[in-house]
């Protein structure tokens, strides 16, 4: 199992979280999703200063929209402080 760190803020009609949502659970990493739709995430999802989704956290360092090999690359690389 991937060991890191995962945010996902989207919704439910977003192709790019659905394709997120598809590529963290194949490779079995676990993630914490927030839904944009809430009020409270809503305000959370406005201060990142974004108005996109997904937006994707990966051990903070921050992705929008949902690419393939980024993440690849982000998940491959070692923790911080390791």
């Amino acid at each position: 199992m991937i060991k890191a760190r995962v945010l996902l803020y989207g919704h439910d009609d977003c192709p790019g979280t659905k394709r997120a949502r598809q590529y963290f659970s194949s490779r079995g990493v676990i993630v914490e999703e927030r839904d944009i739709f809430d009020p409270k995430v809503h305000e959370e999802w406005l201060q990142l200063g974004v108005w996109a989704t997904p937006v994707i956290i990966i051990d903070g360092i921050r992705k929008v929209g949902f690419d393939e090999r980024a993440c690849d690359a982000l998940l491959r690389r070692p923790p911080r402080g390791a």
